[in-house]
């Protein structure tokens, strides 16, 4: 009966992480970026619909630049398209 109990205290723990975590990120958004000719796109969640674009295209130009000087100049490209929800 206690292993059953403490069972259901640590799903229910759990539960209200997965929620407080879903409710803190206030934006999700895709970006879609070409770089030296390949594309790809990431998403991303943030507290603020900006933030959420600034990661999701630094992920995108950490993927297709292969070191931190191609890095940095992917992510003064205009994205190929974006969106946000």
């Amino acid at each position: 009966m206690k292993a059953a109990l403490t069972t259901v205290g640590i799903l229910l723990f759990l539960g209200v992480i997965a929620w407080a975590m879903s409710q803190q990120a206030g934006a999700q958004c895709e970006v879609c970026v070409t770089y030296r000719g390949a594309t790809d796109c990431r998403t991303a969640r943030a507290p603020t619909e900006k933030d959420a674009l600034a990661a999701a295209q630094n992920t995108a130009c950490g993927i297709l630049s292969g070191s931190m000087t191609r890095e940095l100049e992917c992510m003064r490209t205009v994205p190929v398209s974006s969106s946000c929800q």
